[in-house]
């Protein structure tokens, strides 16, 4: 799993690529925390380039993440529509699940 960070206008992207697993989903939570860290004002956390990974530990870091930030930080997510699907099965799509991230961006624009 690798990750990079890019500042848009409105929110702060972290993208993953590679696969994500029990063994590597920690490092995904530390690199949520450290960008969490700067409190931007928007995470857009882009999974769309992964590969592969376990979804109880993608889903375990990505609640960890929602309930850590601070209320001025919204948190969503881009992924791939299987990935959308279980994350509405467990009621995180409320949350955030965006199929792309224009329009994941799009979301977190003033309006």
């Amino acid at each position: 799993m690798t990750t990079s960070v890019a500042e848009y206008d409105d929110a702060t992207v972290l993208t993953v690529t590679g696969y994500v697993d029990r063994r590597t989903a920690p490092a995904l939570g530390n690199e949520i925390e450290a960008v969490l860290r700067d409190r931007p004002s928007a995470l857009i956390i882009d999974l769309s380039a992964v590969v592969a990974m376990v979804m109880s530990a993608v889903i375990a870091e990505l609640v960890q993440a929602h309930q850590s930030v601070v209320p001025a930080t919204t948190i969503v997510v881009v992924a791939a529509p299987g990935t959308v699907r279980i994350l509405r099965k467990v009621n995180l799509d409320q949350i955030f699940a965006y199929p792309t991230l224009d329009e994941a961006l799009a979301s977190v624009r003033p309006h």
